[in-house]
């Protein structure tokens, strides 16, 4: 599947630069084979590899995609990782209390309150100033 995906990724890189393509178009399958097959391996019983493959393939791709302002690898990159990071604590939080998730959960949305609070701005004006930064820097 790797050699695959590599070459995947190889077409789909000479063909974005000879022709104006998509980076969902040139990127994202070899992504996707490559990442995917490794995280079917893990849900199949894999070892733990498979999901360092799969995180580190997610990893470059949000790293390749927010370099190059391609929004296609950045977000199958960050899809990817969210995979890789539910499927990995979901596994081992299975023994946590329920009341512990809900404490982390709290002191998330406490902690993101204080940096609001700090900044002088609101949960809506927060959401448009990062639609704003994603809509400039990926138009």
């Amino acid at each position: 599947v790797a050699a695959l995906a590599v070459l995947c990724l190889a077409v789909g890189a000479r063909a974005r630069h000879h022709a104006a393509i998509s980076s969902w178009v040139a990127y994202v399958p070899g992504t996707a084979l490559l990442g995917g097959a490794a995280l079917a391996e893990r849900w199949a019983g894999g070892s733990a590899w498979h999901a360092v493959v799969a995180g580190t393939v997610g990893v470059v791709a949000v790293i390749a995609g927010g370099w190059r302002r391609l929004a296609g690898p950045l977000i199958m990159g960050t899809a990817m990782l969210i995979v890789v990071t539910a499927t990995e604590v979901l596994g081992a939080g299975v023994d946590v209390p329920t009341w512990m998730w809900l404490a982390a959960g709290g002191a998330t949305l406490v902690g993101a309150g204080v940096a609001m609070e700090l900044r002088g701005v609101g949960p809506v004006e927060s959401g448009r100033r990062l639609l704003e930064v994603v809509a400039r820097r990926y138009n």
